[in-house]
C-alpha cells in the first residue's frame, strides 16, 4: 500500500510531536489517531523521561480510544506514529532524514 498525501500529512504531524518531545528532553516519538474520514481524534508524544515507560503515545492513544471511540469506529481508525520497529506501510522517505536526526540528537553522545 502506497503512502498517500494525507498519510504523509499525518506522519509530518507525528514528526512535529517527536520534535516537541525531544525539545522537552524526552525520546523523540509522536503518534496520532485519525478516524475513518481522516480527522485527527487524538495526538500525543513520548513522556517517558520521568521513568514511567508506559507514557508512550501509542499507549495513550489506545487508552483514550477505548474510552471515547466506539468499537466500529476504532476498526476504521488509523494510528500514525514516528516509532521504528512496527509493522507499517512505508517508510516515508521524505521524513527519514528528519527522524534520523531527532533520534541521533537523543541517543548519540
Amino acid at each position: 500500500m502506497a503512502i498517500s498525501d494525507d498519510d504523509l500529512e499525518c506522519l509530518r504531524r507525528c514528526v512535529e510531536l517527536a520534535r516537541e518531545a525531544l525539545d522537552d528532553g524526552d525520546e523523540p516519538f509522536g503518534s496520532i489517531l485519525v478516524d475513518g474520514d481522516g480527522a485527527t481524534l487524538y495526538e500525543d508524544r513520548n513522556r517517558v523521561k520521568d521513568g514511567d515507560h508506559t507514557r508512550h503515545p501509542e499507549f495513550a492513544i489506545a487508552r483514550w480510544a477505548v474510552d471515547n471511540v466506539t468499537p466500529d469506529d476504532r476498526a476504521r481508525a488509523t494510528v500514525y506514529t514516528s516509532a521504528p520497529g512496527l509493522v507499517v506501510d512505508g517508510p516515508a522517505p521524505e521524513l527519514a532524514a528528519i527522524m534520523k536526526a531527532l533520534y541521533e540528537a537523543k541517543f548519540r553522545p
